[in-house]
């Protein structure tokens, strides 16, 4: 039997994902980005993330550490956030 946080560690390794799209995917519900949290703990080394961006202005969110898409932009206030969106990188061989 496979769990949820399974379910998402294989989607995120078969392809990229937005945060939106993994807690729908994987019938997780809104504690989606709690098993976000888990699994980037868990896979140090493999977990990726590509920041939010700003649609109106083009900022990108780079410094933001949060799994939780931003409300609205912090430079023109605008709030069409393009979402982060996650994968997991290859793991590096002979690494822990």
């Amino acid at each position: 039997m496979s769990t949820i946080r399974k379910d998402i560690i294989d989607m995120l390794r078969e392809g990229e994902w937005a945060a939106r799209d993994i807690p729908k995917q994987a019938s997780a519900g809104k504690r989606g980005y709690d098993h976000l949290g888990h699994i980037r703990r868990s896979l140090r080394g493999e977990f990726r993330m590509r920041p939010a961006e700003c649609l109106a202005c083009g900022f990108r969110f780079s410094k933001r550490d949060a799994l939780k898409p931003p409300s609205r932009c912090p430079v023109c206030r605008g709030e069409h956030i393009h979402d982060p969106v996650f994968f997991c990188a290859q793991p590096v061989p002979g690494k822990p």
